[in-house]
């Protein structure tokens, strides 16, 4: 009875530990992945200093509950007689680790080694935790893959199936690889704008006109986002319907998602022509001035952008978006060496 009793204890003390590093590691990529990215204190002043806090605050709590209950663990294994096996690449992760203790060693700045240069914290601490994030994260990534590897086995005892070479249909992959890579040619095309304005800005107005120019855009970038959530919402259901070949569903869901995108758009931008300059100010603390003219361009750029998104999903949900794609792409480019070249010849024109 004495021993039956011990079992269940150790058992229900190894679920519990699973189920806290678990919670452990999804709560800090929850927080590194989502929270950190918008992550402000004081808008854009002090950035560096309040984010790098945050990741070693954050990354060491992480570290810490995770090793105060795998070590534990660690001493039944070891008592069981059970090694942990590592992977190949996990050595290549602690022989990076062996290298950065030898060039803290012999570091002749031994401080600037230990954290990094001042606004640059890229020194052994950083090092030391971004390794342990390796290995925090994939131990338990780990036990996805096992559980991946069970659910297969478990799913061929319902229905016979194999995964092997000569069940490929090279005809259906070589119809679909077009349309596979072109896809990609639209956040591509994305790159390309956002990335390119930024160089052609900062080159011709200096930084200060970029973080003002940045800011406004991610401040009206919350539409787009709205935008894609009612596009991707409406992208099965054309999806089926051009699969059972129903035009009218078809052009029903269209002209819904047409209408309500561009009310929403309208609606929201209305309100951030008005209010924007009290949202950018409350936002930023006031360390940025707000531009009315330069949110109104973004503000009508959003609105022909909705109709962009309700179009755009009627090709890209029925894999007709070969000509969308190489078109977006080319005049992405196009775009940016036109406003490099207006820029060039008008450099008198007070944009910004």
């Amino acid at each position: 009875m004495e021993n039956t009793m011990k079992k269940k204890v150790s058992a229900d003390y190894t679920t519990a530990s699973e189920r806290i590093k678990s919670w452990t590691v999804n709560i800090y990529l929850l927080i590194m992945l989502v929270l950190y990215p918008l992550f402000l204190v004081n808008g854009y002043m002090d950035l560096v200093y309040k984010k790098w806090a945050l990741f070693l605050y954050a990354t060491a709590a992480a570290l810490l509950v995770s090793l105060v209950w795998y070590l534990p663990e660690r001493k039944k294994e070891k008592k069981k007689s059970k090694r942990v096996k590592l992977l190949w690449i996990d050595w290549f992760v602690l022989g990076y680790l062996i290298c950065a203790v030898i060039s803290y060693a012999t570091a002749a700045d031994r401080p600037s080694a230990l954290w990094g240069v001042d606004t640059w914290y890229t020194g052994l601490v950083a090092q030391l935790l971004f390794v342990g994030i390796y290995f925090m994260v994939s131990l338990y990534l780990l036990q996805g893959l096992f559980l991946l590897l069970y659910k297969y086995k478990l799913a061929k005892s319902f229905i016979q199936f194999s995964i092997n070479k000569k069940y490929y249909d090279w005809s259906l992959f070589k119809q679909l690889i077009i349309p596979s890579v072109s896809f990609m040619s639209i956040p591509v095309s994305y790159s390309v704008l956002i990335q390119g304005s930024n160089l052609i800005v900062n080159y011709f107005f200096g930084p200060n006109a970029v973080i003002l120019y940045t800011t406004t855009r991610t401040l009206s970038n919350f539409i787009a986002t709205l935008l894609k959530t009612i596009k991707h919402a409406i992208w099965p259901e054309f999806t089926i319907a051009f699969g059972r070949g129903d035009s009218k569903e078809m052009n029903k869901l269209y002209k819904t998602s047409a209408v309500i995108s561009t009310f929403f758009a309208i609606l929201v931008s209305i309100v951030l022509f008005f209010y924007g300059d009290w949202i950018y100010s409350m936002w930023l603390h006031n360390s940025v001035v707000f531009d009315a003219s330069l949110m109104l361009s973004f503000v009508l750029i959003i609105i022909v952008h909705s109709l962009w998104e309700s179009g755009s999903v009627v090709l890209e949900s029925t894999n007709n978006h070969v000509v969308l794609g190489l078109l977006f792409v080319s005049l992405s480019i196009v775009t940016q060496l036109l406003a490099y070249i207006v820029l060039t010849k008008y450099k008198y024109i007070d944009i910004l």
